[in-house]
């Protein structure tokens, strides 16, 4: 690993990752993350009934393109940084840690421009639409400007400081939803849409400057010598990050020039739901990250306990997601899109087994980057990328958004099944139970078949479903023990 020192410790004179107050922390960090997303998630619903009524099938679809390419083009050369910035951050200690956060603010800012000018040459060459090209150079600003402001925020995770980091994910979320919802009470149309990404990553790069400005290094650092050694540290996970984003993304991309637009904006509505659901493993598993990191750098027992009691409460709360979107898709794409998008509800529901994957694939990633294995973690997402890309290009010409949704739900699901090999591996002998997966899976079942019922509503349904999923985990006892007692402790 980088040598690098803790700068908000330095400033706060405290260690908790040091403390077994790490572990409540960490609980009530996920728990708030969760809710801030929540309410985030609540608004852009409203947010995006709006927008999809406002711009139609067509509009819609392109709207989501747009935003899909930038993300796409954004996470092949995130390389990482911002995961390897929290575990350093977390381990290390010493004065050398404030030159490190500038080469990764520096390498960051930079890496980001080649994402951006990528993105608008590749939808330029690609034949789209001229509005698309202008969206996706705005929405490229905005990519620039966002993922400074998330290099910043590494300061706060690495201290557990999640009421900060959710109060201004909240906050831009906030600023998107009152966009959107003022842009289509004035009718626009498509492209004043993406032009709103600017000033909702503004509104929480500058509040972030503000509260790291003592605690870390604003400004960045252009050395290539140093570059290269963060490089070839992060390399490896860089590009399996990339792969990460090509993956769930390349789906939505392929629809666009293999399949039609009636059939690329059924993907889209599916896709802007669940890429919303996709992040809440990343916020619930991060709040861990530090904590792993910490416990893999000398103590293997506490990295065991930490990652099996994470895998445990992620899979239960990963269940009722999905569980209740699976059964509930036809009200939420309703809500979402509106009854033109009606076909969509299917493609929801085959991206929620994906989603559920995905839950535990966060686990077990973070973990392997915990413990220095960036390499495994490349080799991983490389083989779901290829099943993925190979399946939609075999199943969307035929089956549609369907057959799109189907091969990044494989994908995903085969990426989680490896996941949990590779890592058994790595931490033998201090296996990670599996069982706690398996049988979360096979209680859901079941209470998923109330999709089944018809003359009910099926947000009704999702709430019935989700209620005995959760009264028979509390029955049979399979909630961490003293997850409760973690969250009523004293913050």
């Amino acid at each position: 690993m980088l040598e690098v020192s803790d700068p908000v410790a330095t400033v706060h004179g405290d260690d908790v990752l040091a403390t077994s107050e790490a572990g409540p922390a960490a609980a009530r960090g996920g728990v708030l993350r969760v809710g801030g997303f929540a309410l985030g998630a609540a608004l852009s619903i409203v947010s995006a009934a709006l927008l999809f009524r406002q711009l139609g099938v067509r509009d819609s679809g392109r709207y989501v393109t747009a935003t899909t390419i930038v993300a796409l083009f954004g996470g092949l050369t995130d390389a990482g940084l911002w995961s390897i910035a929290v575990r350093e951050l977390s381990v290390g200690a010493g004065e050398s840690s404030r030159a490190v956060m500038r080469d990764i603010v520096g390498l960051r800012l930079v890496l980001s421009t080649i994402a951006a000018i990528a993105a608008i040459a590749f939808t330029a060459l690609a034949g789209y639409a001229t509005v698309l090209v202008i969206g996706v150079a705005v929405c490229a600003l905005a990519m620039i400007l966002q993922n400074v402001q998330l290099t910043w925020s590494a300061a706060l995770v690495a201290r557990l400081r999640f009421g900060w980091v959710t109060g201004l994910d909240l906050l831009r979320q906030v600023v998107m939803v009152a966009g959107i919802v003022g842009l289509a009470l004035a009718g626009a149309g498509l492209l004043p849409f993406l032009l709103l990404a600017v000033p909702t990553a503004v509104v929480a790069l500058v509040p972030t400057a503000i509260l790291v400005r003592r605690q870390a290094p604003l400004w960045p650092r252009f050395d290539a010598a140093v570059w290269r050694r963060l490089l070839r540290d992060v390399l490896p996970f860089a590009a399996a990050t990339a792969a990460g984003a090509l993956y769930f993304s390349v789906s939505l991309i392929l629809m666009s020039l293999i399949s039609d637009d009636q059939q690329t904006g059924y993907f889209g509505a599916s896709f802007r739901v669940i890429v919303v659901l996709f992040a809440l493993p990343g916020l619930i598993v991060g709040s861990a990250l530090p904590i792993f990191a910490r416990a893999a750098a000398g103590d293997r027992a506490r990295l065991r306990f930490a990652v099996q009691r994470v895998v445990d409460t992620t899979t239960i709360f990963g269940t009722i997601v999905v569980l209740g979107i699976f059964v509930g898709a036809a009200d939420v794409i309703a809500i979402v899109a509106g009854p033109e998008f009606a076909p969509a509800a299917a493609v929801l529901q085959i991206h929620c087994l994906g989603l559920l994957g995905s839950f535990v694939t966060a686990v077990l990633i973070y973990a392997l980057l915990s413990l220095g294995r960036q390499r495994a973690i490349l080799l991983l997402t490389c083989g779901p990328l290829v099943i993925n890309v190979v399946l939609t290009v075999a199943l969307a010409p035929a089956y549609g958004a369907q057959g799109a949704a189907t091969a990044t739900a494989i994908g995903e699901l085969t990426l989680a099944v490896a996941a949990a090999i590779v890592l058994g591996r790595a931490m033998a002998p201090q296996q990670i139970a599996l069982t706690p997966i398996v049988r979360s899976i096979a209680l859901a079942i079941p209470c998923a078949a109330l999709a089944l019922v018809g003359g009910v509503p099926p947000l009704v349904l999702a709430v019935l479903a989700v209620a005995l999923y959760v009264a028979a985990v509390w029955a049979l006892g399979w909630l961490p023990k003293d997850l409760l007692k973690d969250l009523r402790s004293p913050a």
